[in-house]
Parts: C-alpha cells; sequence; structure tokens
C-alpha cells in the first residue's frame, strides 16, 4: 500500500506496521474519507494508508504527502479537495467526494475546500472547527437553510454558491470577521 509504514514477518510478508501512537487528527481525517466515499476519490493518495492504520501522523511526509492536507506546527491547517491541492481557490473539478460530510472536530483546520464535488445533505457542520477562516464548498449538492456560524468567530470567507440552498439569508450570520458570503444559484 503506498504511503504505509511496512515491515517483513517471520514468513517474509509485507505487513502493515501498527501505528502505537494516535495523532490527534487522525480520527477525524479517517472519518471524512469513509465518509465521503474515499475509496473512488480522483486522488486518495496517502488515504488508504491512513485509514488502514498504516499512517500514523497526517503531517508526516516520510511515507508520501496525505493529497490535499496541509500541516503547520504539526496540525492539520488545511484541507483542500477541490481537485487542485493549493489551499487556494483555482481547483477545477472536483476530487469525486460523495455522501454526506461528517461532523468532525479539527481545532486547528483553517481552510476546508470542498467545490465541485458531489456532496449532499446539509452545508457541512463546522461548528468544531473553531480557527475556520474559509469554508469553500460551491458546486455540490448541498440542501437546507444557511447555518449559523456562531462557533466560527475567525470565518472570514463563506462560498456556498451552486448548491440547493434554501429558505433565507439570516439578518445575522454571527460570524464577526465574516467579510466574503456567495450563496448565488441557490433557491434563498
Amino acid at each position: 500500500n503506498p504511503g504505509a509504514r511496512g515491515i517483513i514477518d517471520a514468513d517474509c510478508n509485507c505487513v502493515i506496521d501498527p501505528c502505537t501512537q494516535s495523532h490527534p487528527d487522525i480520527d477525524a481525517l479517517k472519518t471524512i474519507y469513509n465518509a465521503t466515499n474515499g475509496d473512488d476519490w480522483h486522488n486518495n493518495s496517502g488515504w488508504k494508508a491512513l485509514v488502514e492504520g498504516g499512517r500514523c501522523d497526517p503531517c508526516e511526509n516520510e511515507y508520501g504527502k496525505l493529497y490535499g492536507v496541509t500541516c503547520e506546527n504539526g496540525r492539520v491547517v488545511c484541507i483542500d479537495l477541490d481537485g487542485t491541492e493549493s489551499c487556494d481557490f483555482n481547483g477545477f473539478g472536483g476530487n469525486n467526494l460523495e455522501g454526506q460530510w461528517p461532523s468532525v472536530e479539527l481545532e486547528f483546520l483553517e481552510i476546508l475546500i470542498l467545490d465541485d464535488n458531489k456532496l449532499l445533505g446539509k452545508v457541512p457542520d463546522i461548528s468544531l472547527m473553531s480557527n475556520l477562516q474559509e469554508l469553500r464548498a460551491s458546486n455540490n449538492d448541498f440542501t437546507g437553510e444557511l447555518p449559523n456560524f456562531k462557533n466560527n468567530p475567525n470565518l472570514e470567507t463563506v462560498r456556498l454558491g451552486f448548491n440547493n440552498l434554501s429558505g433565507t439569508l439570516p439578518e445575522s450570520m454571527d460570524a464577526p470577521q465574516l467579510n466574503f458570503l456567495t450563496v448565488n444559484t441557490n433557491s434563498l
């Protein structure tokens, strides 16, 4: 398995060397992969090894970079799964994520980019991402009302255009730093 730590057992078989310590972001990343059909992503480099327990640290690049993940000081600060892993607004074509985005805790995450995928259900729950500054999730199939962002005091940018959101825009988004909101081509 590319990107996995391995050992050779007594019968000369290569087996995954299981992790003995868990990185604080591992469970959230595994949940994301499993909930969004990670095996069928266009690029899931490093993720399968992580999910199978052969990659212990998403920020360690000894066995190759974890696609779409950027770390600083040993913690995940950006997840960019829009087809171009730049942590910037320039992706194209998505990464074939399907299903509902799970509620996960990533306390140091600053940027979440999910544009141009096949995600559905409610807008991603980012309430457990208190440091999030940017949510970019245009061109998916999100439904329901626009959420309240009261648990995201650092949120500056929200891009949710080209989904199937409905209802009305809240009078207040409860995000004091929010200066860029796009929700075009929805039913708001």
